[in-house]
Protein backbone atom coordinates (compact mmCIF):
# COMPACT_ATOMS: atom_id res chain seq x y z
CA UNK A 1 0.00 0.00 0.00
CA UNK A 2 1.50 3.36 -1.01
CA UNK A 3 1.72 6.10 1.46
CA UNK A 4 2.45 9.98 1.47
CA UNK A 5 4.68 12.18 3.54
CA UNK A 6 3.01 14.55 5.11
CA UNK A 7 4.68 17.68 2.93
CA UNK A 8 2.89 15.66 -0.34
CA UNK A 9 -0.02 17.62 0.12
CA UNK A 10 1.77 21.50 0.61
CA UNK A 11 4.21 20.67 -2.54
CA UNK A 12 1.32 19.56 -4.56
CA UNK A 13 -0.39 22.72 -3.98
CA UNK A 14 2.56 24.96 -4.39
CA UNK A 15 3.10 23.58 -8.05
CA UNK A 16 -0.48 23.69 -8.84
CA UNK A 17 -0.49 27.43 -7.73
CA UNK A 18 2.93 28.19 -9.57
CA UNK A 19 1.21 26.31 -13.21
CA UNK A 20 -1.77 28.54 -12.51
CA UNK A 21 0.24 31.39 -12.26
CA UNK A 22 2.13 30.87 -15.20
CA UNK A 23 -1.05 29.96 -16.95
CA UNK A 24 -2.96 33.35 -15.99
CA UNK A 25 0.02 35.06 -17.21
CA UNK A 26 0.28 33.60 -20.50
CA UNK A 27 -3.31 33.98 -20.94
CA UNK A 28 -3.27 37.54 -20.05
CA UNK A 29 0.15 37.90 -22.81
CA UNK A 30 -1.95 36.29 -25.32
CA UNK A 31 -4.58 38.88 -24.45
CA UNK A 32 -2.68 42.19 -24.73
CA UNK A 33 -1.01 40.01 -27.60
CA UNK A 34 -3.90 39.54 -29.29
CA UNK A 35 -5.29 43.25 -28.80
CA UNK A 36 -2.12 45.30 -29.13
CA UNK A 37 -0.71 43.33 -32.49
CA UNK A 38 -1.91 42.73 -35.66
CA UNK A 39 -1.12 40.30 -39.15
CA UNK A 40 -0.72 43.61 -41.19
CA UNK A 41 0.37 46.71 -40.98
CA UNK A 42 -2.16 49.65 -40.24
CA UNK A 43 -0.68 51.80 -43.58
CA UNK A 44 0.85 50.30 -46.85
CA UNK A 45 4.76 50.83 -46.61
CA UNK A 46 5.96 53.56 -49.19
CA UNK A 47 8.55 52.15 -51.29
CA UNK A 48 12.36 53.26 -49.67
CA UNK A 49 13.70 56.32 -49.98
CA UNK A 50 15.62 56.84 -53.34
CA UNK A 51 18.93 58.65 -53.94
CA UNK A 52 17.32 61.27 -55.58
CA UNK A 53 15.14 62.14 -52.54
CA UNK A 54 18.02 61.88 -50.24
CA UNK A 55 18.94 65.25 -52.16
CA UNK A 56 15.82 66.72 -51.28
CA UNK A 57 16.43 66.03 -47.96
CA UNK A 58 19.35 67.62 -47.82
CA UNK A 59 18.08 70.50 -49.84
CA UNK A 60 15.77 71.29 -46.58
CA UNK A 61 18.58 70.78 -44.26
CA UNK A 62 20.06 73.15 -46.51
CA UNK A 63 17.23 75.82 -47.08
CA UNK A 64 16.15 75.81 -43.50
CA UNK A 65 20.30 76.67 -42.34
CA UNK A 66 20.47 79.36 -45.08
CA UNK A 67 17.26 81.04 -44.87
CA UNK A 68 19.21 83.47 -42.86
CA UNK A 69 22.84 84.38 -41.74
CA UNK A 70 22.03 86.59 -38.64
CA UNK A 71 23.94 84.99 -35.64
CA UNK A 72 20.90 85.01 -33.42
CA UNK A 73 17.75 84.26 -35.74
CA UNK A 74 15.05 82.17 -35.23
CA UNK A 75 14.44 80.16 -38.19
CA UNK A 76 10.50 78.95 -39.43
CA UNK A 77 10.76 75.77 -41.08
CA UNK A 78 7.63 74.89 -43.34
CA UNK A 79 7.14 71.14 -44.38
CA UNK A 80 3.87 69.92 -46.01
CA UNK A 81 2.62 66.40 -45.57
CA UNK A 82 5.28 65.11 -48.49
CA UNK A 83 8.21 66.56 -47.27
CA UNK A 84 7.20 65.96 -43.52
CA UNK A 85 6.61 62.05 -44.61
CA UNK A 86 9.90 61.75 -46.65
CA UNK A 87 12.14 63.21 -43.65
CA UNK A 88 10.38 60.95 -41.46
CA UNK A 89 11.22 57.95 -43.58
CA UNK A 90 14.45 58.70 -43.74
CA UNK A 91 15.10 59.09 -40.14
CA UNK A 92 13.20 55.71 -39.66
CA UNK A 93 15.61 54.07 -42.30
CA UNK A 94 18.77 55.34 -40.81
CA UNK A 95 18.45 53.88 -37.30
CA UNK A 96 19.12 50.13 -37.60
CA UNK A 97 15.92 49.89 -34.93
CA UNK A 98 13.36 50.73 -36.71
CA UNK A 99 14.67 50.29 -40.36
CA UNK A 100 12.27 47.77 -40.97
CA UNK A 101 9.66 49.87 -39.42
CA UNK A 102 6.85 52.10 -40.95
CA UNK A 103 5.86 55.74 -40.53
CA UNK A 104 3.24 58.00 -41.46
CA UNK A 105 1.74 61.55 -40.84
CA UNK A 106 -1.37 63.50 -41.59
CA UNK A 107 -1.80 67.02 -41.34
CA UNK A 108 -5.30 68.21 -40.23
CA UNK A 109 -6.44 71.36 -38.19
CA UNK A 110 -4.04 72.25 -35.16
CA UNK A 111 -2.98 68.75 -34.66
CA UNK A 112 -1.21 65.65 -36.66
CA UNK A 113 -1.94 62.04 -36.51
CA UNK A 114 1.06 60.03 -36.31
CA UNK A 115 0.42 55.98 -37.28
CA UNK A 116 3.85 53.77 -36.61
CA UNK A 117 3.76 50.01 -37.15
CA UNK A 118 7.02 47.89 -36.46
CA UNK A 119 6.99 44.37 -36.89
CA UNK A 120 7.27 41.78 -34.36
CA UNK A 121 8.87 38.14 -34.74
CA UNK A 122 8.13 36.02 -31.45
CA UNK A 123 10.90 33.06 -31.11
CA UNK A 124 9.65 30.74 -28.67
CA UNK A 125 12.43 27.63 -28.92
CA UNK A 126 13.92 28.23 -31.75
CA UNK A 127 9.95 28.52 -33.37
CA UNK A 128 9.18 31.44 -34.90
CA UNK A 129 5.68 32.68 -34.95
CA UNK A 130 4.62 34.09 -37.66
CA UNK A 131 5.18 38.14 -37.77
CA UNK A 132 2.92 40.36 -36.24
CA UNK A 133 2.31 44.41 -36.31
CA UNK A 134 2.76 46.70 -33.38
CA UNK A 135 0.58 49.53 -34.94
CA UNK A 136 0.89 52.54 -32.87
CA UNK A 137 -1.57 55.76 -33.41
CA UNK A 138 -1.02 59.10 -31.78
CA UNK A 139 -2.06 62.56 -31.78
CA UNK A 140 0.06 65.39 -32.00
CA UNK A 141 -0.60 69.25 -31.55
CA UNK A 142 1.54 72.43 -30.23
CA UNK A 143 2.81 72.47 -26.50
CA UNK A 144 1.03 75.43 -25.36
CA UNK A 145 2.95 75.53 -22.25
CA UNK A 146 6.06 75.69 -24.36
CA UNK A 147 7.44 72.65 -22.21
CA UNK A 148 8.70 71.04 -25.19
CA UNK A 149 8.44 71.19 -28.84
CA UNK A 150 5.03 69.41 -29.33
CA UNK A 151 2.55 67.70 -27.04
CA UNK A 152 1.65 63.81 -27.78
CA UNK A 153 -1.57 62.62 -26.85
CA UNK A 154 -4.53 59.62 -27.44
CA UNK A 155 -1.73 57.24 -28.24
CA UNK A 156 -3.17 53.58 -28.78
CA UNK A 157 -1.33 50.39 -29.56
CA UNK A 158 -4.00 48.20 -31.38
CA UNK A 159 -6.77 48.51 -29.89
CA UNK A 160 -5.65 49.23 -26.75
CA UNK A 161 -5.41 52.81 -25.28
CA UNK A 162 -2.27 54.11 -23.42
CA UNK A 163 -2.82 55.66 -19.80
CA UNK A 164 -1.32 59.27 -19.49
CA UNK A 165 0.39 57.90 -16.74
CA UNK A 166 1.80 55.04 -18.83
CA UNK A 167 2.81 57.52 -21.75
CA UNK A 168 4.86 60.11 -19.40
CA UNK A 169 6.57 57.04 -18.32
CA UNK A 170 7.90 56.14 -21.24
CA UNK A 171 8.60 59.81 -22.44
CA UNK A 172 10.77 60.16 -19.59
CA UNK A 173 12.41 57.26 -20.24
CA UNK A 174 13.29 57.95 -23.91
CA UNK A 175 14.52 61.36 -22.92
CA UNK A 176 16.82 59.55 -20.47
CA UNK A 177 17.67 56.82 -23.17
CA UNK A 178 18.55 59.30 -25.42
CA UNK A 179 20.55 62.03 -22.76
CA UNK A 180 23.07 58.76 -21.98
CA UNK A 181 23.82 59.42 -25.55
CA UNK A 182 24.91 63.08 -25.44
CA UNK A 183 21.91 64.30 -26.94
CA UNK A 184 20.44 67.23 -24.29
CA UNK A 185 16.86 67.18 -25.30
CA UNK A 186 15.94 69.26 -22.49
CA UNK A 187 18.43 72.04 -24.46
CA UNK A 188 17.25 70.90 -27.87
CA UNK A 189 13.35 71.28 -26.86
CA UNK A 190 14.42 75.11 -26.11
CA UNK A 191 15.76 75.58 -29.51
CA UNK A 192 13.04 73.53 -31.29
CA UNK A 193 9.22 73.99 -31.65
CA UNK A 194 5.78 73.03 -33.30
CA UNK A 195 4.62 76.53 -33.77
CA UNK A 196 1.46 75.47 -36.02
CA UNK A 197 -0.19 72.50 -37.77
CA UNK A 198 -2.61 72.75 -40.80
CA UNK A 199 -3.54 70.66 -43.42
CA UNK A 200 -1.55 72.16 -45.93
CA UNK A 201 1.86 72.01 -44.13
CA UNK A 202 3.17 72.45 -40.25
CA UNK A 203 5.34 74.97 -39.34
CA UNK A 204 8.72 74.28 -37.00
CA UNK A 205 10.39 77.22 -35.17
CA UNK A 206 14.21 76.81 -34.85
CA UNK A 207 16.74 78.86 -33.08
CA UNK A 208 19.70 79.54 -35.25
CA UNK A 209 23.29 78.91 -33.53
CA UNK A 210 26.22 79.79 -35.41
CA UNK A 211 28.58 77.61 -36.61
CA UNK A 212 25.41 74.95 -36.70
CA UNK A 213 26.60 72.38 -39.11
CA UNK A 214 30.51 72.23 -37.27
CA UNK A 215 28.06 71.36 -33.73
CA UNK A 216 26.37 69.02 -35.02
CA UNK A 217 29.27 67.45 -36.85
CA UNK A 218 30.98 67.45 -33.21
CA UNK A 219 27.99 65.82 -31.82
CA UNK A 220 27.41 62.81 -34.04
CA UNK A 221 30.97 61.90 -33.57
CA UNK A 222 29.85 61.35 -29.86
CA UNK A 223 26.55 60.06 -30.49
CA UNK A 224 27.33 56.56 -28.60
CA UNK A 225 30.27 57.53 -27.11
CA UNK A 226 28.97 56.33 -24.04
CA UNK A 227 28.61 52.85 -25.54
CA UNK A 228 31.99 52.88 -26.57
CA UNK A 229 33.42 52.47 -22.53
CA UNK A 230 35.85 54.68 -20.64
CA UNK A 231 38.18 52.57 -20.79
CA UNK A 232 38.47 51.42 -24.23
CA UNK A 233 38.23 55.20 -25.37
CA UNK A 234 40.89 56.20 -22.47
CA UNK A 235 43.03 53.22 -24.16
CA UNK A 236 43.45 55.24 -27.57
CA UNK A 237 43.29 58.78 -26.35
CA UNK A 238 46.75 58.12 -23.92
CA UNK A 239 48.18 56.18 -26.34
CA UNK A 240 47.87 59.27 -28.88
CA UNK A 241 49.29 61.44 -26.05
CA UNK A 242 52.58 58.82 -25.51
CA UNK A 243 52.86 59.50 -29.66
CA UNK A 244 52.78 62.56 -29.61
CA UNK A 245 55.02 63.14 -26.25
CA UNK A 246 57.36 61.14 -27.71
CA UNK A 247 58.17 63.36 -30.50
CA UNK A 248 61.05 66.07 -30.59
CA UNK A 249 59.60 68.61 -28.87
CA UNK A 250 60.74 70.80 -31.97
CA UNK A 251 58.03 69.13 -34.22
CA UNK A 252 55.17 70.89 -35.33
CA UNK A 253 53.11 68.51 -37.61
CA UNK A 254 52.80 65.16 -38.22
CA UNK A 255 51.49 62.61 -41.06
CA UNK A 256 47.75 61.11 -39.52
CA UNK A 257 49.70 57.66 -40.17
CA UNK A 258 51.91 58.10 -37.70
CA UNK A 259 48.58 58.04 -35.29
CA UNK A 260 46.40 55.24 -37.68
CA UNK A 261 49.38 52.52 -37.82
CA UNK A 262 49.99 52.28 -34.25
CA UNK A 263 46.56 52.66 -33.20
CA UNK A 264 45.15 50.07 -35.83
CA UNK A 265 48.24 48.11 -34.71
CA UNK A 266 47.18 48.20 -31.01
CA UNK A 267 43.24 47.36 -32.02
CA UNK A 268 44.45 44.19 -33.65
CA UNK A 269 46.35 43.27 -31.27
CA UNK A 270 43.40 43.49 -28.20
CA UNK A 271 41.08 41.68 -31.50
CA UNK A 272 43.55 39.02 -31.34
CA UNK A 273 43.35 38.83 -27.17
CA UNK A 274 39.58 38.85 -27.58
CA UNK A 275 37.93 42.01 -27.95
CA UNK A 276 35.10 42.94 -30.34
CA UNK A 277 37.02 44.38 -32.88
CA UNK A 278 33.66 46.64 -34.13
CA UNK A 279 34.07 48.56 -30.92
CA UNK A 280 37.45 49.13 -30.49
CA UNK A 281 37.51 50.00 -34.03
CA UNK A 282 34.82 52.92 -33.24
CA UNK A 283 36.93 53.82 -29.98
CA UNK A 284 40.16 54.07 -32.32
CA UNK A 285 38.23 56.94 -34.92
CA UNK A 286 36.84 58.52 -32.18
CA UNK A 287 39.76 59.20 -30.11
CA UNK A 288 42.19 59.90 -33.29
CA UNK A 289 38.44 62.51 -34.24
CA UNK A 290 39.18 63.90 -31.25
CA UNK A 291 43.06 64.54 -31.74
CA UNK A 292 42.74 65.67 -34.83
CA UNK A 293 39.47 68.45 -34.84
CA UNK A 294 40.33 69.44 -31.15
CA UNK A 295 36.27 69.41 -31.19
CA UNK A 296 35.91 67.04 -27.83
CA UNK A 297 37.60 66.27 -24.46
CA UNK A 298 37.94 62.42 -23.73
CA UNK A 299 39.68 62.76 -20.26
CA UNK A 300 37.41 61.50 -18.15
CA UNK A 301 40.04 61.58 -14.78
CA UNK A 302 41.59 64.78 -13.40
CA UNK A 303 45.02 64.65 -14.71
CA UNK A 304 47.62 63.96 -12.08
CA UNK A 305 50.48 66.48 -10.94
CA UNK A 306 53.17 64.45 -12.44
CA UNK A 307 51.33 63.92 -15.94
CA UNK A 308 52.97 65.39 -19.00
CA UNK A 309 51.42 68.12 -20.70
CA UNK A 310 50.34 66.80 -24.17
CA UNK A 311 52.33 68.89 -26.84
CA UNK A 312 50.32 70.59 -29.58
CA UNK A 313 50.95 69.32 -33.02
CA UNK A 314 49.38 69.16 -36.40
CA UNK A 315 47.99 66.27 -37.94
CA UNK A 316 48.26 66.13 -41.54
CA UNK A 317 47.25 64.54 -44.76
CA UNK A 318 49.23 65.04 -47.64
CA UNK A 319 50.58 68.15 -46.20
CA UNK A 320 46.82 69.38 -45.36
CA UNK A 321 45.72 69.24 -42.00
CA UNK A 322 42.02 69.99 -43.03
CA UNK A 323 42.11 66.96 -45.11
CA UNK A 324 42.90 65.06 -42.37
CA UNK A 325 40.03 67.04 -40.30
CA UNK A 326 37.54 65.66 -42.94
CA UNK A 327 38.84 62.63 -43.01
CA UNK A 328 38.64 62.12 -38.82
CA UNK A 329 35.56 63.82 -38.93
CA UNK A 330 33.52 61.68 -41.21
CA UNK A 331 35.06 58.64 -39.82
CA UNK A 332 33.95 59.16 -36.48
CA UNK A 333 30.39 60.34 -37.76
CA UNK A 334 29.91 57.12 -39.70
CA UNK A 335 31.21 54.58 -36.97
CA UNK A 336 28.95 56.22 -34.08
CA UNK A 337 25.88 57.06 -36.50
CA UNK A 338 26.47 55.52 -39.98
CA UNK A 339 27.06 56.32 -43.48
CA UNK A 340 24.15 58.60 -44.35
CA UNK A 341 24.04 60.73 -41.85
CA UNK A 342 27.93 61.22 -42.16
CA UNK A 343 27.13 61.73 -46.25
CA UNK A 344 24.48 64.12 -45.30
CA UNK A 345 26.54 66.35 -43.15
CA UNK A 346 29.38 65.95 -45.76
CA UNK A 347 26.50 67.13 -48.88
CA UNK A 348 25.06 69.42 -47.00
CA UNK A 349 28.27 71.84 -45.46
CA UNK A 350 30.06 71.82 -49.13
CA UNK A 351 26.83 73.19 -50.49
CA UNK A 352 26.56 75.71 -47.71
CA UNK A 353 30.35 76.55 -48.18
CA UNK A 354 29.53 77.37 -51.95
CA UNK A 355 26.96 79.57 -51.19
CA UNK A 356 28.22 81.29 -47.63
CA UNK A 357 32.32 79.88 -46.98
CA UNK A 358 35.32 79.08 -48.70
CA UNK A 359 33.19 77.20 -51.67
CA UNK A 360 32.63 74.01 -52.94
CA UNK A 361 35.62 71.97 -52.47
CA UNK A 362 36.03 68.23 -54.33
CA UNK A 363 39.00 67.87 -52.06
CA UNK A 364 37.19 67.81 -48.87
CA UNK A 365 34.07 65.96 -50.50
CA UNK A 366 37.13 63.53 -51.59
CA UNK A 367 38.89 63.14 -47.98
CA UNK A 368 35.09 62.94 -46.70
CA UNK A 369 34.50 59.87 -49.14
CA UNK A 370 38.06 58.60 -47.49
CA UNK A 371 36.44 59.10 -44.48
CA UNK A 372 32.92 57.29 -44.73
CA UNK A 373 34.25 54.44 -46.52
CA UNK A 374 36.91 53.66 -44.09
CA UNK A 375 34.26 53.26 -40.80
CA UNK A 376 32.45 52.14 -42.89
CA UNK A 377 34.36 48.74 -43.46
CA UNK A 378 36.12 49.17 -40.46
CA UNK A 379 32.47 48.56 -38.38
CA UNK A 380 30.50 46.02 -40.89
CA UNK A 381 31.52 42.96 -39.30
CA UNK A 382 33.76 41.60 -36.86
CA UNK A 383 35.72 39.90 -39.66
CA UNK A 384 35.73 42.81 -42.08
CA UNK A 385 37.03 44.93 -38.90
CA UNK A 386 39.57 42.86 -37.88
CA UNK A 387 41.00 42.55 -41.64
CA UNK A 388 40.70 46.17 -41.74
CA UNK A 389 42.79 46.99 -38.34
CA UNK A 390 45.52 44.42 -40.15
CA UNK A 391 45.58 46.70 -43.79
CA UNK A 392 45.69 50.05 -41.83
CA UNK A 393 48.75 48.63 -39.10
CA UNK A 394 50.92 47.57 -42.40
CA UNK A 395 49.98 51.34 -44.26
CA UNK A 396 53.27 52.49 -45.63
CA UNK A 397 51.80 56.14 -47.54
CA UNK A 398 49.36 58.27 -47.44
CA UNK A 399 48.62 57.31 -50.88
CA UNK A 400 47.33 53.95 -49.70
CA UNK A 401 44.21 55.07 -49.00
CA UNK A 402 43.70 58.89 -49.71
CA UNK A 403 44.25 59.74 -53.49
CA UNK A 404 46.39 63.31 -53.80
CA UNK A 405 43.96 65.97 -54.41
CA UNK A 406 44.65 69.27 -55.85
CA UNK A 407 43.42 72.50 -55.51
CA UNK A 408 42.10 72.91 -58.66
CA UNK A 409 38.43 72.24 -57.76
CA UNK A 410 38.20 73.80 -54.60
CA UNK A 411 36.72 77.37 -54.01
CA UNK A 412 33.61 77.36 -56.60
CA UNK A 413 30.65 79.70 -55.90
CA UNK A 414 26.97 78.18 -55.97
CA UNK A 415 26.70 79.77 -59.40
CA UNK A 416 29.77 78.27 -60.46
CA UNK A 417 28.76 75.29 -59.29
CA UNK A 418 25.66 74.91 -61.10
CA UNK A 419 26.73 76.90 -64.04
CA UNK A 420 29.35 74.05 -64.27
CA UNK A 421 27.73 70.48 -62.96
CA UNK A 422 24.12 71.66 -63.26
CA UNK A 423 23.58 70.88 -59.78
CA UNK A 424 23.64 67.94 -57.39
CA UNK A 425 21.41 66.09 -60.05
CA UNK A 426 23.30 67.30 -63.21
CA UNK A 427 24.77 64.28 -64.90
CA UNK A 428 28.39 66.71 -64.78
CA UNK A 429 28.72 65.93 -61.43
CA UNK A 430 26.93 62.47 -61.15
CA UNK A 431 29.86 61.87 -62.90
CA UNK A 432 32.45 63.64 -61.15
CA UNK A 433 31.30 61.69 -57.87
CA UNK A 434 31.14 58.38 -59.93
CA UNK A 435 35.01 58.85 -60.38
CA UNK A 436 36.10 59.77 -57.03
CA UNK A 437 34.59 56.72 -55.68
CA UNK A 438 36.07 54.51 -58.36
CA UNK A 439 39.93 55.86 -57.66
CA UNK A 440 39.15 55.65 -53.85
CA UNK A 441 37.76 51.96 -54.17
CA UNK A 442 41.30 51.40 -56.71
CA UNK A 443 43.58 52.07 -53.25
CA UNK A 444 45.44 49.86 -51.46
CA UNK A 445 43.41 49.46 -48.43
CA UNK A 446 40.65 49.56 -50.04
CA UNK A 447 40.98 47.07 -52.98
CA UNK A 448 39.33 43.61 -53.44
CA UNK A 449 37.00 44.11 -50.03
Amino acid sequence: MLTHSPSTNPVRKILLRLVFLLSFFVFVFAIILILASSPKPSFEKSSDISPGQIREIQNLVLNALTSSTSSSDIHTIRLDSYASNLVLQYLMSIIPATESSQIQINLGDEQASLDFSAPLVLDFFGLKVPTFFLNIDAIISPNVQKKSPLEISSVRIGRIPVPNWALQIALSTAAQTLNAYNLDIKALSKKVKLVSVQPEAFQISLEWEPNFLETLSAKAQTLFITTQGQTRLLHYSELIKRLINNLPSERRAISINALLVPLASSAYQKSIDGADPILENRALLSAIAAHVNDSFDLQFEEPSKNQAVQQKIEVRLHKRQDLAQHVTSAAAITASFGSPIAEMISSTKEIYDARFGSGFSFSDLTANTVGIKLASLMTETPTRALAMQLRLSEVKSELDYMPFVGSNNDGIREEEFIDIYRGRDGKQYLQKISEINDLIDSLALFAEL
